[in-house]
């Protein structure tokens, strides 16, 4: 019934209707025409339409196009609505059914879907539900705990393992999309919509309502009702009907069989297995349980993930890039013509609050998020100089924004460059650590009544045969007193991740039969800092006066840290700090030595 609603609309007459008095004079201000469908759409709707990216554009913008893309938009909706009448994810009802109870109201989203170097290749409609208009404790589902509906993504270090593995262990990958994902989660009990706008304006859906019964995008729960449909079939036992796989105790998107591993974030998929028939046979699984699956793998493997396009370099290496993340932040910055620059910070970055104001064209908290994006995911280089910029989101002044230039200026110099995933002995085959921590680093750039000037940098990171598998550059949460409790901090803060991590590497290598020997697994933690040196690996422990405020990080740390008595798998040893990988994440480094620490991490 819904879809023929294109063909007998006058879609040309949409963009004339008024969308009232109260928005007129925002009407005149804007530079693009709007609707009644602001009226669909939350109150800080204006604002974004007219900061709109050009890769979503609003359903007034699409009525504007040319006849070619416009019917083209107009075939994803009606592929949109297929989805959903397939599914029976509506019934029409009359309004006396939906008498008194709560009426969620209806939008469209449009994008157009890129590939990581940023061209376009599909365009996607969605049908959402106001998922901020749905009233706490009125349908079922719904609490007024906002942490209910939390739903897990799997980590981007288990992620990076992964990819570790299979150019080591010569495994096989294989991309997976999950069609209509949130829809295909049947209700306990269903609610009411309103009718999608444009459709009601047609007669027939006058006094109507959508009787909904599937969990469509925009629901409050929508996450985390996927994944557990998800969850609960992947892990169920083949004999019941599911697909017999072991949920990871460490990373709850990842998913362990003895012939394959499966990780998700929310809809997008990766199988990852040493015969590629073990694909089939897991895809024919997930459909036997009612999921509909698109293989998204290009020339025989993983082509692309989350944004990171994946290419296979020399010598059996693999490339993570992401040009399309980063020309869209020269071009949210207006840099195309900047001239590159060689490092992305030349100094510690202070408040400057006696400074201008930030005063550029473009949004500075949309920008240190795309960057931020691209710094954890493949850019470990680009940490410290981020993170210095995002520390100033709620208040920038004119040297921040000189800060973000300088750092756009570098991604300019490396635009196509990414973190190369090298071979190893197999004897290499464990986690390693390098910390590092900058003390009180702001003291002399900011005024030291000000507590946050004491605070130090912590910065690690955590490497499978020097491929970078995790890395962190922030602020500690506490003041240090001296060098040696800073570099404590910074190495306790590296130690929890490295104990993660290691479960997860000793669950993987288990589950594909990895050559792996817990014996001879050691992770080793490599400190710069003599005195927390001693302090962390002195028996029987040194713990002073000066040291008491540190006790409760001693204790902890010494618990997972290998001694005479306790062999955990994880040593402590020094390292000269020119030698000390984790110096990119704490400090700006010459052009010389930022290259060198550069190569040793990224590999280029």
């Amino acid at each position: 019934m819904l879809l023929n609603w294109t063909e007998s609309f006058q879609w040309d007459d949409i963009h004339t209707k008024p969308i009232g008095r109260k928005f007129e004079a925002l009407m005149e201000a804007s530079s693009c025409p709007l609707t009644h469908e602001v009226f669909y759409v939350h109150p800080l709707a204006l604002q974004i339409r007219l900061n709109q990216s050009k890769d979503q554009p609003t359903l007034n913008q699409i009525l504007q196009m040319d006849d070619a893309e416009r019917n083209l938009w107009f075939e994803s909706m009606n592929l949109e609505l297929a989805a959903l009448t397939d599914k029976d994810c509506f019934d029409l009802v009359e309004a006396k059914e939906a008498k008194g109870r709560q009426i969620v109201p209806l939008i469209w989203a449009f994008k157009y879907k890129s590939k990581p170097d940023g061209t376009y290749y599909k365009r996607k409609s969605r049908l959402c539900l106001r998922g901020d208009r749905m009233i706490e404790g009125l349908e079922e589902g719904t609490s007024a705990d906002e942490t209910s509906g939390y739903a897990p993504v799997v980590d981007w270090g288990t992620i990076r393992m992964l990819l570790t593995m299979t150019v080591n262990f010569r495994l096989h990958t294989t991309a997976i999309d999950f069609r209509n994902a949130f829809v295909q989660v049947t209700l306990d009990r269903p609610f009411y919509a309103s009718i999608p706008p444009y459709l009601d304006t047609f007669a027939e859906y006058e006094n109507k309502y959508l009787r909904v019964k599937k969990s469509l995008y925009g629901h409050r729960f929508a996450a985390k009702l996927f994944y557990e449909h998800l969850r609960d079939n992947m892990v169920k036992p083949k004999k019941e009907g599911g697909l017999g796989f072991t949920l990871s105790q460490n990373d709850h998107c990842l998913f362990l069989r003895d012939d394959a591993i499966l990780i998700s974030w929310v809809d997008d998929a990766v199988i990852i297995h040493k015969d590629p028939k073990t694909a089939d046979q897991v895809i024919k699984g997930l459909e036997s349980c009612g999921f509909t699956i698109d293989k998204e793998e290009a020339d025989g493997g993983l082509a692309n993930y989350l944004g990171v396009a994946i290419d296979k370099g020399p010598n059996e290496t693999l490339i993570l890039r992401q040009v399309g993340l980063i020309d869209r932040i020269i071009e949210a910055t207006g840099m195309k013509n900047a001239n590159p620059k060689s490092t992305p910070a030349t100094e510690v970055l202070p408040r400057h609050l006696d400074a201008p104001p930030f005063d550029e064209s473009y949004n500075y908290r949309s920008v240190v998020g795309m960057q931020s994006y691209l710094s954890n995911t493949t850019r470990p280089e680009t940490a410290f100089a981020n993170h210095q910029c995002a520390r100033f989101s709620a208040n920038p002044r004119k040297p921040h924004a000189a800060a973000i230039k300088r750092l756009v200026a570098y991604l300019i110099e490396t635009r196509d460059e990414g973190m190369i995933i090298r071979k190893f002995d197999k004897a290499d085959n464990k986690l390693q650590c390098w910390v590092d921590s900058d003390y009180a680093g702001l003291y002399s750039k900011e005024d030291p009544q000000d507590p946050t000037a004491c605070r130090s940098r912590t910065g690690f990171i955590i490497t499978i045969g020097n491929n970078p598998i995790y890395w962190s550059s922030r602020l500690q949460t506490e003041t240090a007193d001296s060098t040696m409790a800073a570099e404590y901090i910074a190495a306790s803060a590296a130690m929890k991740s490295l104990v993660y991590l290691r479960r997860v590497h000793q669950e993987i290598s288990k589950t594909l039969s990895i050559p792996y020997d817990e014996n001879s697994d050691i992770s080793v933690i490599f400190e710069d800092n003599e005195a927390a040196l001693k302090l962390a690996t002195a028996d029987p422990p040194r713990l002073t006066p000066r040291s008491k405020g540190i006790a409760v990080k001693y204790h902890w740390f010494q618990e997972h840290l290998s001694t005479p008595s306790n062999n955990t798998g994880i040593q402590m040893l020094p390292v000269a700090s020119i030698h000390n990988r984790a110096n990119i994440l704490t400090k700006p480094l010459t052009p010389e030595l930022f290259k060198r620490e550069r190569h040793m991490i990224m590999g280029f």
